[in-house]
């Protein structure tokens, strides 16, 4: 791959549960879950996404940050042009979203105080000039733009966000883009029975591979640059 032709995108990266970050709250189930989950979900980005992003910069890698309306507004001066969306059609069970919403996350997930202060984690926030994009169309129309078509993902969460959410792997892939996702630089929402295995992880690897795209190991990705 060329690396005039190679995005790294850095997805999901909050700052729940990260030191000066938000707290990972008891009342309600957000982003990772619960703490332990919070906390492999730090080391990785101390010890693999921080080393991978710094990587990309050095070799000339386009950095691109994907991240929700909430979080990009925050970055005016990196926030990519607004494409906006068509309105979504109506539910066709009113209010069923907000119901399993509160069913899975807890009652008044929405409520919670800590959306206002969620942000990229800090150390990967974007450097002047990285794009912070929120949606499909917004992440295509800046790739075609660019040349890229190789996009390596580092992120969160593997068998959700990274899968399905806007500009993810599966849409991207859709519209014909090369979908790298570096292993040791994710990690899925895990339950008190998986974790310890690691079991949704690998699992959702295994699905990305086989219907998705590609996946590397941050060694590969590091000597590929010539950065062991």
């Amino acid at each position: 791959m060329r690396v005039e032709e190679t995005a790294f995108v850095e997805f999901h990266c909050w700052n729940v549960g990260t030191p000066g970050g938000v707290e990972v709250p008891e009342a309600f189930w957000v982003f990772m879950g619960f703490p332990e989950t919070h906390r492999v979900m730090w080391r990785i980005v101390e010890k693999c996404i921080k080393p991978a992003l710094e990587a990309a910069r050095r070799a000339g890698i386009q950095v691109i940050h994907v991240q929700p309306e909430s979080i990009a507004s925050k970055y005016p001066e990196n926030r990519v042009s607004r494409i906006e969306d068509s309105d979504p059609p109506l539910e066709a069970i009113p209010g069923y979203n907000v119901m399993r919403a509160e069913m899975t996350h807890g009652k008044g997930y929405m409520r919670w105080e800590g959306w206002s202060r969620l942000d990229i984690c800090e150390p990967l926030k974007p450097l002047p000039g990285e794009p912070v994009i929120v949606t499909t169309e917004e992440m295509d129309l800046f790739c075609r733009e660019q040349g890229i078509i190789n996009l390596i993902y580092a992120g969160f969460a593997t068998n959700l966000c990274i899968l399905d959410s806007d500009a993810a792997m599966k849409p991207m892939r859709r519209l014909g883009y090369r979908c790298i996702l570096l292993r040791e630089c994710t990690l899925a929402v895990e339950h008190h029975d998986t974790l310890d295995e690691m079991l949704n992880t690998r699992t959702a690897i295994r699905y990305i591979e086989t219907w998705v795209g590609y996946t590397a190991s941050l060694q590969d990705f590091l000597s590929g640059l010539g950065q062991e």
